[in-house]
């Protein structure tokens, strides 16, 4: 196997302003508890991206169930000087896996950022868990219930680290092996997918970087970039 090409969408983060409600850490009296009255939220900018869609080009001598794992990670240090892989390897992020077929020849693997399993959306708040279970109680609707290992992922907007407006440039490297199936529980097959550790193979020092690189690892520099898409410096305010 081996990856010939990576491609990426342009990648763009920003600051959104976001209102968390913190209702249930103020203490109400009988009245406002049971007339849901008194609301709090809390305001603050959070960094954000928006969703992009990449392409890896690989080729194959045979069709094989391949493990597709794609890591971020920085090009250069805090002096703007170039940092080799076996210096590096810690700072990259493993920011997606997944299992993939690969056919004989040439193959496009295409993906999208929200197929990643490994992030998600914002969890539901506190009010909301307390209004989904009284309305299931009451028999208004039927609760939804959430499985044990969404709880394990990250929010969906830090799969990003934040870009310059002039663009910051960071490392994608992609590695293509072979996949095995887990011997564990489906708990941990969610987490892992493969005997493979999970920040494999940046997972141990780079002794000989010459020999590190093989046919199925790639490494390419891409740039992300920062809109400020609202005066991060001004509050505006929301009525509820």
């Amino acid at each position: 196997v081996k990856v010939e090409d990576f491609q990426v969408d342009k990648l763009v983060t920003f600051f959104d302003q976001y209102f968390t409600d913190i209702s249930n850490a103020v203490t109400v009296d009988e009245k406002e508890f049971q007339q849901k009255s008194f609301e709090v939220y809390a305001r603050q900018f959070r960094l954000n991206h928006k969703p992009y869609n990449y392409k890896i080009q690989v080729s194959s001598d045979k069709s094989v169930d391949a493990l597709v794992k794609l890591f971020i990670g920085p090009k250069y240090d805090e002096f703007g000087h170039e940092v080799e892989m076996k210096h590096n390897y810690m700072n990259f992020f493993e920011l997606d896996r997944f299992k993939y077929t690969l056919k004989s020849g040439k193959n496009v693997i295409e993906r999208n950022s929200h197929e990643n399993k490994f992030f998600n959306q914002e969890h539901f708040t506190f009010k909301t868990l307390y209004n989904q279970v009284e309305k299931a109680l009451t028999g208004g609707e039927t609760f939804k219930y959430q499985l044990p290992q969404e709880y394990y992922t990250f929010p969906q907007r830090l799969m990003l680290p934040r870009g310059d407006v002039s663009g910051k440039t960071f490392q994608f490297f992609v590695v293509v092996s072979q996949y095995e199936q887990p011997k564990s529980d489906a708990f941990c097959h969610f987490l892992v997918d493969t005997h493979y550790s999970m920040s494999y193979p940046l997972d141990r020092p780079i002794e000989f970087e010459s020999e590190f690189w093989v046919p199925n690892f790639f490494c390419k520099d891409v740039k992300v970039y920062h809109e400020e898409l609202i005066n991060e410096k001004e509050f505006t305010y929301k009525k509820f």
